[in-house]
C-alpha cells in the first residue's frame, strides 16, 4: 500500500541573513529547511499514521491552503534513485577487526575507497554533535505541534546552529583530511551542515541537502568513516548493497553501531589520528 504523506510548508520572513539548507529524516516524517535572502521556508512531511496522532488543531493547519500552510498527498520528496534509504545499517553483537596506523596506510594505498565524515570530526570545534542536534530538533509530536503553532521557535534554534557554524574554524582533523585528499584524491561525502570542509577548500557532497545517486556507490572496495557514530541516513546500508564484499573502516573513539565482523576499526582521537595518517603517508611516499 502506498504511503500517504501529509506536507506542511511554513514561510517565515525576515529571518536568517545567509543561505542555509538542512534536512532531518525520522521515523514517520521528515523536516527540510531552505533559507536565502532574508526568508526561510521549512516543511514538515509526515506519514498518515504520525499525522493522526497530532491534535485536531494542528491537523487543521496541515489542511489549510495558501502561502503559509499547504496540504498535499505526494510520495516522499526523496523517493527514487536519489536521496535517503529507509533501511539503516545497525549491527549488534559483532566485533570488527582492529586496525593500527600501519594497517590503515596499507588499506588506503591498496583499495578503491570513499571517504564519509560525521559530526565527530567537528565536535572539537564546538559544533553540536548529532546527539545535540537531536535535542534541538527532536521531531516528537510535541515538537511538531510547537513548531506549527510557533515557527519562530525553530528558527531561533536554526539561527543558533548556523551562527555557531559561521564563527567556527576547521579543526586539525579537517586540515589533515584536506592535505590527505590533495595528495590522494578520493570522493568525499559528509553528514555535516557546518561548512568546515568547505572552509579548508574541499567541496564534499553533503548528504543532508543533496542526497546521493545510488549507482555512484558501486565499484568501491571500502568506505572510510571519520567521526560517524551511526548510519542514520542509510548511506552505509546502500554502500553494502552496491558492494557486498566492500568493507567499512571507521576511525572513532569507540565502536560505531554499523560495523560488522568483516569491517575494520581504528580506535582513537580523530584530531590525532588524521594528522598522523598524513605524516605517515608523506614518509611512505618519500
Amino acid at each position: 500500500m502506498k504511503t500517504l504523506w501529509i506536507f506542511l510548508l511554513i514561510t517565515v520572513a525576515p529571518v536568517l541573513s545567509f543561505a542555509s539548507e538542512l534536512h532531518w529524516i525520522r521515523e514517520g516524517g521528515e523536516f527540510f529547511l531552505q533559507s536565502e535572502g532574508g526568508r526561510a521556508a521549512f516543511s514538515i512531511q509526515l506519514e498518515e499514521e504520525a499525522w493522526k496522532k497530532l491534535s485536531l488543531e494542528v491537523q487543521e493547519k496541515f489542511r489549510q491552503s495558501g502561502e503559509i500552510y499547504q496540504f498535499s498527498h505526494p510520495a516522499s520528496r526523496w523517493e527514487g534513485g536519489k536521496g535517503f534509504s529507509s533501511a539503516c545499517r545497525l549491527i549488534e553483537g559483532e566485533t570488527p577487526q582492529v586496525l593500527d596506523m600501519m594497517g590503515l596506510h596499507k588499506w588506503l594505498l591498496e583499495k578503491k575507497v570513499l571517504v564519509y565524515t560525521g559530526a565527530g570530526i567537528s565536535a572539537a570545534a564546538g559544533i553540536p554533535t548529532m546527539h545535540q542536534l537531536n535535542l534541538l530538533f527532536p521531531f516528537s509530536l510535541y515538537w511538531i505541534e510547537s513548531t506549527v503553532n510557533s515557527p519562530e521557535k525553530v528558527m531561533r534554534s536554526i539561527e543558533y546552529f548556523n551562527a555557531t557554524c559561521q564563527r567556527t574554524r576547521p579543526t586539525r582533523a579537517h586540515w589533515a583530511l584536506k592535505r590527505f585528499l590533495d595528495k590522494t584524491p578520493l570522493p568525499l561525502y559528509t553528514e555535516n551542515f557546518d561548512k568546515l570542509h568547505q572552509k579548508t577548500g574541499l567541496n564534499p557532497a553533503c548528504l543532508a541537502s543533496e542526497g546521493w545517486e545510488k549507482e555512484t556507490l558501486k565499484g568501491y572496495d571500502g568506505i572510510l568513516c571519520i567521526g560517524l557514530s551511526a548510519d542514520q541516513r542509510g548511506f552505509l546500508a546502500q554502500f553494502k548493497e552496491m558492494n557486498p564484499e566492500g568493507k567499512i573502516l571507521s576511525i572513532d573513539l569507540k565502536q560505531p553501531s554499523y560495523l560488522g565482523k568483516e569491517d575494520l576499526l581504528l580506535q582513537g582521537d580523530i584530531q590525532k589520528v588524521l594528522p598522523a595518517l598524513v605524516g605517515g603517508l608523506r614518509e611512505t611516499n618519500e
